[in-house]
């Protein structure tokens, strides 16, 4: 039996070793914290399908536009890896937020890797204000913004692929700002490398751009945005598509030096029964561009002048009818440029009168926010020469890991 003195000196070590064995859990449980506080959250998107189109893809050009093999758009036949990202992201302190994106993709059968994104973006600096310096995707129109897997179609409006090289990236610096309304109101500058379509500078800055956004709610279900924006470049030898490892490889017969202006305006409804959008959703949305351009092309023998203005729209309507299943139909139109220099006749500038148009049609399958099936048909009527071209995909999209949210 134990006495007092041998009760009291086991009671203690039973403590001791309990505070020894707590302290260690605490310490183990705090190192963990410290271990992974700094560690950023990682996201893969992986994308692919099967495509059948009606024209050979080494052939692929829109009347009036020298743009080379433009991103958004699917470049094969038969079973295809498309656009896959590999996205790093954290806040690295109070003060600032961090992202790189990677893109491993396959073109002309060699897969290549490209940064797409990295950048800081500040936190908390107040007055609404925000800045991002580095690599980024510009706000640009409503989509450039955005990574290629948040489209609901499965490749880009042709007003993006003429104008934007599909999807603009660049080195720069951009800042933002909410201002103090009632309704949604911003505004933004930005300047730029200008390394990729539509600049392709070998300046300092190469491209400036400017933004406006205002936006609101109609009732409880109801919600709109429209934006204004802005793009100045000076290309100097700018070739189709010129800038993307992976977005232009083909090359291009013509080089433009000159002034690009390029003007874009998008406006966007969207519904959802009391402002849920789980059960159904319905989004209209529509951006209209213009660009000018003011310079010289060189063919290789002659360098002939351009001055003029080319147009493209698009108008777009998806509907979520059920919580897995979406429809969506978009159409698409351009107008080149016709009155050009008779040694750009027989170029790609040369239009012949025809003005490129397309419609698309998709069904979505999405069983969650993590997956989705996507079947399309575009009957697309790019050039007087080639026949409309019929183009059928299915396509997977699935993102493993961390998924920050779209933006509206």
């Amino acid at each position: 039996m134990l006495n007092k003195t041998n009760t009291a000196i086991c009671a203690a070590a039973l403590i001791a070793s309990f505070n020894t064995a707590n302290a260690q859990t605490i310490s183990d449980a705090y190192a963990s914290f410290t271990d992974t506080k700094f560690n950023p959250a990682l996201s893969v998107v992986l994308d692919g399908g099967f495509a059948s189109t009606k024209s050979d893809p080494e052939d692929y050009s829109i009347a009036g536009f020298d743009v080379g093999e433009p991103e958004g758009r699917v470049e094969g036949e038969g079973f295809y890896a498309g656009h896959n990202e590999i996205t790093a992201s954290s806040n690295i302190d109070d003060k600032f937020y961090g992202q790189a994106t990677l893109v491993i993709a396959e073109h002309d059968g060699d897969t290549e890797i490209e940064l797409e994104e990295a950048y800081i973006q500040t936190l908390g600096l107040g007055y609404g204000t925000t800045i991002k310096a580095g690599r980024m995707l510009p706000v640009f129109g409503y989509l450039n913004e955005r990574h290629l897997h948040q489209d609901f179609f499965v490749e880009r409006p042709l007003a993006y692929q003429v104008f934007l090289g599909g999807h603009m990236f660049d080195d720069g610096i951009e800042v933002s700002t909410i201002l103090p309304t009632e309704t949604y109101s911003e505004i933004g500058i930005g300047a730029f490398r200008g390394a990729n379509y539509p600049a392709t500078s070998d300046e300092g800055v190469g491209l400036y751009k400017a933004h406006a956004r205002v936006g609101g709610d109609i009732d409880e279900s109801t919600s709109w945005r429209v934006g204004a924006h802005y793009l100045h470049a000076e290309p100097k030898a700018r070739a189709a598509g010129a800038g993307h490892a992976h977005g232009g490889s083909t090359p291009s017969t013509l080089s433009f030096t000159g002034d690009s202006d390029l003007y874009a305006v998008e406006a966007k409804l969207e519904w959802g029964p009391n402002g849920n959008n789980t059960e159904q959703n319905l989004e209209l949305r529509a951006e209209y561009f213009i660009r000018q351009e003011d310079g010289n092309y060189d063919d290789g023998t002659d360098t002939p002048a351009f001055d003029g203005t080319a147009q493209g729209f698009y108008a777009q309507a998806a509907y979520k009818f059920m919580p897995e299943w979406s429809i969506g139909a978009r159409y698409d139109h351009l107008m080149p440029e016709e009155d050009i220099d008779a040694d750009l006749h027989g170029t790609s500038l040369d239009a012949e009168g025809h003005e490129p148009k397309a419609s698309t049609f998709s069904l979505q399958y999405a069983p969650s926010e993590f997956s989705r099936i996507r079947a399309s048909y575009a009957n697309a009527d790019l050039s007087a020469e080639a026949p409309t071209d019929h183009r059928f995909f299915i396509n997977f999209q699935v993102s493993l890991g961390a998924h920050g949210a779209h933006k509206y």
